[in-house]
């Protein structure tokens, strides 16, 4: 067993020793904001950006709780307001949301999911796939005009968070790291829908969503191969 410096040696040792636990200690995160700030700035600034609407909202319905549908009315999703021509509502609505709970839910999910996903593809990729699987999925809700009608308004970013997941434990698939991190989104997956059941529910945005971060995550795996 070798034995411990001793004189100049060991002070050297010990306060070298010293600025490397010091160094340790004040290079680890200390909070959750440190953590999305280092490792998921995208996720962030989603969050932020949603929450800042939100309170805008709050303002101008004069309600903490409830948004008014006629303040957000020009933004929700309306499927014979989109087919008239006002396409902007494809991507409005996903940043609207009609309650401090409604948006607490989402805001929820999408440190869980966002997180993952922008952990695994970039903050980049994870732009991208948070606008594309919130229109893929205010599509599917579109699409229902084919075979009838969805006359109620449709806001929030479920949909987008709901591909998240999707994109998410399909990347950990395509990547052979479907392990039990796997396994506990599939958890949270069920726990997700769950959650959001009830008669207001758009669930062909939760569906569309699901699937369009399915079919991200098979051609950003088929990009990269």
């Amino acid at each position: 067993m070798p034995s411990a410096p001793r004189g100049k040696k060991a002070q050297k040792y010990y306060v070298k020793q010293q600025r490397e636990e010091i160094y340790d200690y004040d290079s680890r995160p200390d909070s959750i904001t440190s953590l999305l700030i280092e490792n998921g700035p995208g996720t962030l600034i989603i969050t932020i950006t949603l929450s800042i609407i939100y309170i805008i909202t709050m303002i101008l319905s004069e309600n903490i709780f409830i948004t008014d549908i006629e303040v957000v009315y020009p933004f929700v999703h309306l499927n014979e307001n989109i087919l008239e021509g006002e396409v902007w509502r494809l991507i409005t609505s996903i940043f609207i949301h009609g309650s401090i709970f409604h948006l607490g839910g989402n805001l929820l999910f999408l440190l869980i999911f966002g997180w993952r996903f922008e952990e695994l593809a970039g903050t980049k990729m994870f732009f991208l796939a948070f606008f594309l699987t919130g229109l893929g999925g205010n599509l599917a809700t579109l699409s229902i005009e084919l075979i009838g009608t969805f006359p109620n308004p449709s806001l929030g970013a479920s949909g987008a968070i709901q591909g998240l997941l999707g994109a998410s434990v399909a990347k950990m698939y395509f990547d052979h790291k479907y392990g039990r991190g796997g396994l506990a989104a599939l958890s949270i997956m069920v726990i997700f829908f769950i959650f959001t059941i009830g008669a207001q529910t758009n669930f062909l945005a939760h569906f569309g969503g699901l699937i369009t971060g399915v079919i991200f995550s098979y051609i950003l795996h088929k990009r990269n191969k």
